[in-house]
């Protein structure tokens, strides 16, 4: 009884003394994850997603700005919010997992946007950040899931802002937002479909010869951001 008393006590001496472990515990995830980014307009199940503008080089010419890898989108109807959008592909199929944080950063200024950073969920590297031109929105964080059955991830990023008010100085040409690249280049990890939009090079500077239709979710897609295992 007496060596049970003494042990007892010394190991709450041992407790008191050491300091606890604060650490987290390890992450580790060794399943690549692929996002297939889609369009940031238009409801489910409709044709509402409406392209102005296609892949810059193509649809701007002599405009060319910094993100000649982006699309413009506008709605077939009144509405103005922006969203992003983007099935989250897996190999584990036990379960949908966290595989990305989504961070959206308003830039204000007389041409405003929203950035959209994604961070790898298991270690915070920074993967990709997107840009969404011509829209106004406030700072949020969001979870970004993956399964082997295409996760729909659908994430509010803000509002177009008016063409020709006062807080829109970049010669805005009638209502939509460009989702692209926000770094001006693409890094080795963001792809995007450059050949997926089949009538994508007859979309010049609208209204010329815009706009095409397509569903929100439907195919095809725009960009393929790839998160790899850790």
């Amino acid at each position: 009884m007496r060596r049970l008393l003494a042990a007892l006590v010394f190991a709450i001496g041992l407790a008191v003394l050491m300091p606890s472990d604060t650490r987290p515990a390890l992450a580790f995830y060794p399943y690549d994850t692929s996002l297939y980014l889609y369009h940031p307009v238009g409801y489910q199940g409709s044709t509402q997603a409406r392209l102005e503008c296609g892949w810059h080089e193509n649809c701007e010419g002599w405009m060319l700005e910094q993100n000649p890898w982006g699309l413009d989108w506008a709605w077939n109807s009144s509405s103005h919010t922006v969203r992003l959008r983007a099935y989250g592909l897996t190999l584990d199929s036990s379960a949908s997992v966290r595989v990305a944080q989504a961070t959206r950063v308003p830039i204000g200024g007389s041409c405003p946007r929203v950035n959209v950073e994604l961070r790898r969920a298991i270690d915070g590297a920074l993967y990709s950040t997107l840009l969404y031109g011509h829209t106004s929105g406030s700072s949020g964080t969001y979870t970004i899931y993956a399964n082997a059955g295409w996760f729909p991830n659908d994430i509010f990023v803000g509002s177009m802002v008016q063409p020709g008010s006062p807080t829109d100085q970049c010669n805005t040409e009638g209502w939509h937002t460009m989702q692209s690249a926000a770094n001006g280049g693409l890094p080795y990890h963001f792809f995007r479909n450059s050949t997926g939009f089949p009538d994508e090079l007859s979309c010049n500077w609208f209204p010329d010869q815009c706009p095409l239709y397509y569903s929100p979710w439907g195919s095809p897609y725009e960009y393929l951001i790839k998160f790899f295992g850790y």
